[in-house]
């Protein structure tokens, strides 16, 4: 008879240390400290694991690829395991040092605190958001960067006014584009503003890479990334591989969107990130000639779902003509009207964010 296996999720954590323990034979090194798990994807207690090796000796690893399965299979709550090798070039593969939180991820020494903005649904201005938590961090006089991660569809360089090509200095790290104090990097900036990105899972968590790794970032006390929508190689590849501090969620008040936004913050919590909180986006539409107040969708249903899921609920902002206007034009909302009722949320909401970031 089969082992019954726990009903608990899998946690990726677990997984790491367990091949933290898995020793190259020929490097004495452990796999983690090579850098050589390219991929860890959980599904339902079912674990997909890649491992990159070096093409010269791959005929070699056909044993380590079994220790890891057998090794792995013995954490009660794994249901289905694959491992996977694939061979990288030595020179395209460079070793990162471990982080105490998560091994494995990219070394940001000159990075204090890493927070994504996610959603599952496209259209619930989650660009927005970042755009303008990331300038009212800087109105309270913090260095801030930002990442523009959403790989198919930038919008970073429109909405803070960027333009030229970055700088890639002698080192052949890129010089982040600095636009109203803030640091900023975009996909965007290397391509035409028309032109669509089609890209594959590998091109994906290349890019990905370059942004964090070969951006010369100066200093920052906080850096907010823009993450695409969905769950995706993008994703994944960012939370895995960035030291984050925590991740906000951003919805509508709309059911589908709430919908989504339950899966946006599972995904965080199953591979072990804070959730600092959820912002309903677009709450009411406030006419901008008498100033009423209209609700768009069903009221009250982003408050409730944060207490379901035990997450903080930082604010409502309201849908107004001048928030969109001010990405369509370059210049951030907040840094206009830092009066306005509107950046008073968003300055509420930083502050709701800070005792989660000493």
């Amino acid at each position: 008879m089969s082992p019954v296996k726990s009903s608990s999720p899998l946690r990726v954590q677990d997984v790491m240390d367990i091949l933290q323990g898995i020793i190259d034979p020929h490097s004495g090194k452990n796999i983690v400290s090579l850098d050589w798990v390219s991929g860890l994807n959980i599904d339902q207690n079912n674990l997909a694991i890649s491992i990159s090796i070096p093409p010269e000796k791959a005929g070699d690893y056909e044993p380590l690829r079994q220790e890891i399965e057998r090794k792995v299979k013995t954490l009660p709550n794994v249901n289905k395991i694959m491992v996977v090798l694939t061979a990288h070039k030595e020179n395209t593969q460079q070793s990162m040092k471990t982080n105490p939180k998560f091994r494995g991820k990219y070394d940001l020494p000159t990075v204090r605190h890493i927070i994504a903005v996610s959603s599952c649904k496209g259209g619930v201005g989650k660009s927005t958001t970042a755009v303008n938590l990331a300038c009212t961090f800087h109105q309270q006089g913090f260095k801030v960067g930002i990442v523009d991660a959403d790989v198919y569809g930038p919008s970073l360089p429109r909405m803070m006014n960027l333009k030229g090509r970055p700088i890639i200095d002698e080192n052949k790290k890129i010089t982040p584009h600095t636009q109203y104090g803030i640091q900023c990097a975009s996909i965007g900036l290397f391509v035409n503003e028309d032109e669509p990105l089609i890209w594959r899972g590998l091109m994906v968590q290349t890019t990905i890479q370059q942004l964090f790794k070969d951006v010369h970032w100066q200093d920052l006390d906080v850096l907010i990334v823009d993450l695409p929508p969905g769950t995706g190689d993008a994703q994944l590849t960012m939370i895995q591989r960035v030291p984050l501090s925590g991740a906000i969620i951003v919805t509508t008040p709309q059911d589908i969107a709430l919908m989504e936004a339950r899966k946006t913050i599972s995904m965080f919590k199953r591979l072990e990130i804070p959730v600092l909180g959820i912002v309903e986006n677009m709450s009411v539409f406030q006419c901008p000639h008498c100033g009423e107040t209209s609700p768009l969708f069903h009221p009250g249903g982003t408050q409730e779902e944060a207490e379901r899921k035990e997450v903080p609920f930082l604010g409502q902002i309201p849908f107004i003509y001048e928030l969109s206007q001010a990405c369509d034009t370059g210049e951030p909302f907040v840094l206009k009207n830092q009066d306005h009722p509107v950046s008073k949320i968003f300055q509420k909401i930083v502050n709701q964010m800070l005792p989660d970031l000493k």
